[in-house]
């Protein structure tokens, strides 16, 4: 009855999102309890002690600390919420296609990105974005920080900071990644993919 879930490592965390749109998320790891969280969602995100949730209505909550700790609104009319916990940063990918993203937690100010966003993906310093034209774009640094352009004909994107990874994922269904950050060279892994994702701590 699971539509959604999320893992978390580093606190030992599963999230799951029911298909009745209630929330529950675990601490420490497969055999911690179930902490109901909220209804009426259809996204959870998880990462270091924070936790998002989108809700039906397209609102994004997210709250910080332990399982019981009190929402926090963030935005409205998100289509896709990302959270990196080493960069104190929440993404929101709007449902026109605007991506806008915060430093400095729950309470940090909006920095409007880009536009015309159908994928991304935050990790640390990185931000990673394919735009509906197909081409995957990176930056590095701050929120400021100018766009470094990857690959043409993607449709999806994911940033490991940690590990300088870029991935993207081809309409084609190929597969590939790079490591040493923007400017790394492109390894093919493999075709006929989906989905894929790559960790991030």
């Amino acid at each position: 009855g699971v539509k959604d879930f999320s893992l978390e490592s580093s606190k030992g965390r599963v999230g799951i999102v029911r298909t009745d749109g209630t929330v529950a998320v675990k601490e420490g790891g497969p055999q911690g309890t179930w902490v109901e969280q909220m209804g009426n969602a259809k996204e959870v995100e998880l990462s270091g002690d924070y936790l998002g949730v989108v809700s039906n209505d397209g609102t994004a909550y997210v709250k910080k600390g332990n399982l019981y700790e009190s929402w926090t609104t963030q935005l409205g009319d998100v289509a896709d919420l990302e959270i990196s916990a080493n960069g104190d940063r929440i993404g929101a990918l709007r449902t026109n296609g605007s991506l806008t993203v915060k430093d400095g937690g729950l309470y940090g100010s909006w920095v409007e990105q880009t536009s015309n966003v159908k994928d991304f993906d935050l990790s640390g310093d990185y931000i990673g974005v394919v735009f509906n034209d197909g081409l995957a774009t990176v930056k590095q640094g701050t929120l400021y920080a100018g766009w470094i352009n990857q690959l043409s004909a993607a449709k999806a994107i994911e940033v490991d900071a940690k590990a300088g990874r870029i991935g993207v994922l081809q309409d084609n269904g190929s597969l590939t990644v790079k490591e040493g950050g923007p400017y790394g060279s492109w390894v093919n892994q493999t075709s006929g993919v989906a989905d894929f994702q790559l960790t991030n701590y």
